[in-house]
């Protein structure tokens, strides 16, 4: 049973590893307990993303608060890195994706979780796997490594990217 919230990161605008170090500043200032990070992954832009080469993790969180309060930091932190209006296909600086919230379904006007193209994305899939590889998709009878077998769009260029923040 997944019981954190996990948030995918990319970035692929100015120095990469500055703006990973400063969106972890961000949570910590904004009361968001991280529990664990996955190792970094290079990867293309995704589904004509402008800009280079990402770099992509996925963040497991306390739930301590909720999920729209969560969401609604989420997109704060974005909009202080300088990301607010860079979505719909603009380089970023900081892109913040909520994947999971436990096993919920999220269906909001701004907001689906699971995430409604993580499974497509092996950018997302892998980083989460570090985490919870064995964990069953919500709504699915496979495992997250299961699908990240199956993902058929591949992205990546390098895994296992290790960085220092």
């Amino acid at each position: 049973m997944i019981r954190h919230a996990y948030v995918a990161f990319g970035t692929n605008e100015g120095d990469l590893k500055k703006n990973l170090s400063n969106t972890l500043m961000e949570f910590g200032e904004h009361g968001i307990h991280l529990l664990g990070i996955a190792q970094c992954c290079m990867s293309k832009p995704a589904e004509g993303v402008e800009g280079g080469t990402f770099m992509n993790t996925v963040f497991e969180c306390g739930r301590e608060m909720p999920v729209e309060k969560f969401f609604a930091i989420l997109q704060r932190i974005e909009a202080t890195l300088g990301s607010a209006n860079k979505k719909n296909g603009g380089a970023r600086v900081c892109d913040l994706d909520l994947l999971l919230w436990g096993n919920q379904f999220i269906v909001q006007s701004n907001l689906t979780v699971p995430h409604p193209r993580m499974l497509r994305r092996d950018f997302v899939l892998k980083p989460l796997c570090e985490l919870i590889p064995d964990e069953t998709m919500p709504g699915s009878t496979l495992t997250l490594r299961e699908h990240l077998e199956r993902c058929e769009e591949k992205y990546i260029i390098e895994s296992d990217f290790s960085i220092e923040t």
